[in-house]
């Protein structure tokens, strides 16, 4: 009963802490709750376990043992959904005599590791994008995320400053390879993610950037100076440092710099507390990174590792590989006075300090009363309008052109004929070369004989490379096979445009160009990134975004063009030009209406507004049982006049005069007086069913012979003549004739 009131009493003034600063009671709490935890207990906290929402009973089974048995103190949700990781955590939370801190890898929010979670950009994206306002603003989004699915801690931001283009795991995780871009993008988001209510983490501590190998598979070695070091990798940590980062991880690497032994940093005391904790004064959670990596495991085996980890200065010791044998290593090293009671009190109390500072203590109290995945969806509902903005933001700001090459950018003349390759993972497809034929129509071909005919056809050549950007580790370099279609291309010697769908470092496995070239990056491969390269490419919009990596030949970090737009027309959602399409859903349903009660046997649907079509949709036949109406479908021009010429003021009209429709024409106009249209009722003039002939060639008359052309055409403004066209005036007097023949008709 005296620990169930001391909860209690946590409980209470849990609501007056705020993360990043200590309330008035925050340490009295923390204190007070460690005071009445055994040394197991203590120890148990230590220990940060992977749990998956996808593997089912026995894998529950397994995590209720820790959290029951070794009073494990978090869990690292990895593999599954959103749904089941809410429900996967109600019932581990509900099982839990102290809250767990629950962490998770979310670097581009929690699609890193659920299946239906949005994806955000990733960092290099992020990197090219934004000037630190955006990632603010990720940061808030992102946090947002993880508490809407459980998670108190995001292993993110990477702050590795990603200076080897080799790189094989961090690559498009970093900011990029300019040192003062990565802590500028890392703080951005340390603060909006904290003052949001989540605890971030830097990673990965002292530096994994210039490596060229895996630390899951191997432990990478970096020889360095430390001056190097200073200068380039910590930057970003003593940045983040500075700007109360919760936690910060570190990394697996052998830097005989730092470490001569060979010893990897993250077991390294040098590392963890002779220069993270003591020389740069930082008191937040030190984390290791996680223990079943070959880059620890090699080292000892994994109750061994857990121990050196914490001997090294480590709070959090995660993924360890056996928890029990771990425990029972530190329980021993306690006994035999290798490691202090204080030492491990101040592990220990960092952990509930970071419970505390996040919503650990109250997701745990409403998973007690089973409330939790109800509250979780409550408290934080879905924002995917708010998420796909930012989102499209960064993407938007992010797209480069990169200065080499000599190819016109953008693109001005659409009268050359325009052919397009495409390569990679072309899934998606469509939505680009939409995009590219609402400018110019040409064939879409893949890297065959007839796509290369195709190429010889035309005068500009459009290739683009597609990464499945799911995740980064997927594939972003070219293979041989597409390296040879794009020398085939080159070869032609025509002006060749290559867009790059992908991680920017598969531009190291692209060949040289020699006809006139340019190189577009795009960064992402979905829907917003191909429709906005797409009118970027032409002009339709400006292109503003800076390459965030070193890509020696194609460019350095910081190039890019910068082009404005040419006013051509744009496509996109209709929020972005101040317009509320809810509105269009009645679009769909009106036009299929009419289609049913034959009205029309097919439709044409266009909004624009501010020079951007924010809806197009093409519906039925041209004909009832003929052909499919297309976007790309041409009208006749007196077609198109009729409705953009009369519609937008008939509408001004009827919002003054709602009865405008259900009058009659001689109600507006004394011209037809006298006549049988006077009472024509204006709505079936609209409807084309009032009886009047289809159309009146007013024209023929005028050009029937010489001297009617003379008598009512000019070549220059006189009096009496109205401009109809540059270099033609036609008698001001033929509209009286115009009323009359309509009158007589």
């Amino acid at each position: 009963m005296k620990r169930l009131a001391l909860w209690i009493l946590v409980l209470f003034f849990n609501s007056f802490t705020l993360l990043g600063q200590n309330a008035p009671n925050a340490d009295l709490l923390t204190d007070s709750v460690l005071s009445e935890l055994s040394v197991k207990e203590k120890i148990g906290q230590l220990f940060m376990v992977a749990a998956y929402s996808n593997k089912g009973e026995s894998h529950l089974n397994s995590l209720y043992e820790l959290i029951e048995q070794q009073h494990i103190g978090g869990v690292i949700m990895m593999k599954g959904d959103t749904a089941n990781q809410q429900e996967v955590l109600e019932k581990l939370q509900a099982r839990a005599a102290l809250p767990l801190l629950v962490g998770q890898d979310a670097e581009w929010g929690q699609a890193m590791r659920l299946e239906d979670a949005m994806k955000f950009p990733t960092s290099l994206t992020v990197g090219a994008g934004s000037q630190g306002d955006l990632t603010y603003d990720l940061g808030v989004a992102l946090a947002h995320e993880c508490q809407r699915y459980g998670v108190h801690l995001s292993f993110s931001p990477v702050l590795d400053v990603n200076t080897n283009p080799q790189n094989p795991i961090i690559g498009a995780r970093s900011y990029g390879s300019d040192v003062h871009n990565v802590q500028l993008q890392g703080r951005a988001l340390i603060a909006g993610m904290q003052r949001s209510g989540v605890l971030a983490c830097g990673k990965h501590f002292p530096g994994h950037g210039d490596t060229h190998q895996d630390s899951h598979k191997t432990l990478p070695k970096i020889e360095k100076t430390l001056e190097e070091l200073q200068a380039v990798d910590w930057v970003p940590f003593q940045k983040a440092v500075e700007a109360n980062v919760a936690s910060i991880m570190v990394a697996h690497l052998n830097i005989p710099a730092l470490e001569p032994s060979g010893r990897p940093t993250s077991l390294s005391k040098g590392v963890v507390t002779d220069l993270l904790r003591e020389q740069w004064n930082y008191d937040g959670l030190i984390i290791t990174d996680a223990l079943n990596m070959q880059g620890a495991r090699s080292f000892a085996p994994p109750g061994k590792v857990a121990l050196e980890a914490f001997l090294a200065g480590n709070d959090i010791l995660l993924f360890p590989e056996d928890v029990a044998t771990a425990a029972a290593s530190i329980e021993q090293a306690l006994e035999s006075g290798q490691i202090s009671l204080e030492r491990l009190d101040a592990s220990v109390r960092r952990i509930l300090l970071a419970k505390e500072h996040s919503r650990a203590w109250e997701d745990w109290r409403l998973a007690q009363r089973g409330e939790l995945v109800s509250a979780l969806r409550t408290l934080h509902p879905g924002q995917a309008e708010r998420n796909q903005r930012l989102a499209y933001a960064l993407i938007d700001g992010a797209i480069t052109a990169l200065p080499e090459g000599n190819a016109p950018y953008p693109i001005v003349d659409l009268l050359p004929k325009f052919a397009h390759l495409s390569l990679g993972d072309t899934e998606g497809l469509e939505v680009l070369n939409s995009a590219l034929d609402h400018y110019v129509e040409m064939p879409h071909v893949s890297a065959n004989e007839a796509g290369l005919a195709a190429a010889a056809q035309a005068d500009i050549l459009l290739v683009s490379f597609h990464q499945n950007t799911t995740n980064p580790w997927r594939r972003y370099q070219l293979t041989g096979a597409e390296q040879e279609a794009i020398r085939q291309w080159d070869a032609l010697g025509k002006p060749i445009y290559y867009l790059h769908f992908a991680n920017p470092y598969g531009l190291l496995t692209v060949p040289k160009l020699n006809a006139p070239h340019r190189v577009v990056l795009a960064y992402e491969n979905d829907e917003t990134a191909k429709a906005l390269t797409a009118q970027k490419l032409f002009g339709a919009r400006p292109t503003q975004g800076r390459l965030s990596c070193d890509i020696a030949p194609w460019g350095l970090a910081g190039d890019g063009l910068e082009s404005e737009s040419m006013g051509r027309l744009r496509y996109g959602p209709a929020w972005e030009v101040g317009v509320d399409d809810r509105a269009f859903r009645a679009i769909d349903s009106t036009v299929s209406h009419a289609i049913a009660a034959g009205a029309t046997p097919g439709a044409q649907v266009l909004i624009a507004r501010k020079g951007q079509v924010v809806y197009e949709q093409a519906y039925g036949q041209h004909t009832y049982g003929g052909r499919e109406v297309q976007w790309t479908d041409l009208y006749d021009l007196a077609s198109v006049t009729k409705i953009t010429a009369t519609l937008p003021g008939l509408m001004q009209w009827f919002e003054k005069q709602p009865l405008l429709l259900e009058s009659t024409l001689g109600h507006h106009t004394r011209r037809l007086d006298g006549s049988d249209k006077a009472d024509l009722v204006l709505e079936d003039v609209l409807a084309h069913q009032s009886g009047l002939p289809a159309w009146i060639p007013f024209y023929v008359e005028t050009q029937a012979t010489d001297s009617a052309r003379t008598y009512w055409y000019a070549d220059h403004a006189e009096p009496g003549y109205t401009e109809v066209m540059p270099g033609m005036f036609v008698r001001s007097a033929i509209r009286d004739t115009m009323y009359q023949r309509l009158a007589d008709c």
